[in-house]
């Protein structure tokens, strides 16, 4: 999930959130904010990076 705080304390910084179901462990970070939302993007990417990883499976190369 990526998302626009507009009213917040956080305003006009990107939510993250790398939130999916039956995971068996989550890794840490899996949840931020940050001032660009292509970085946050990049943040979620590599979150499912390595939750791909961890489950044997390969992610992007």
């Amino acid at each position: 999930m990526i998302q626009l705080q507009a009213y917040e304390l956080k305003k006009d910084q990107w939510l993250w959130a790398g939130h999916c179901p039956n995971v068996a462990q989550r890794h840490l970070l899996h949840q931020g904010y940050e001032a660009e939302g292509r970085e946050s993007i990049r943040k979620i990417e590599d979150y499912y990076d390595r939750l791909l990883a961890y489950s044997g499976l390969r992610g992007r190369e």
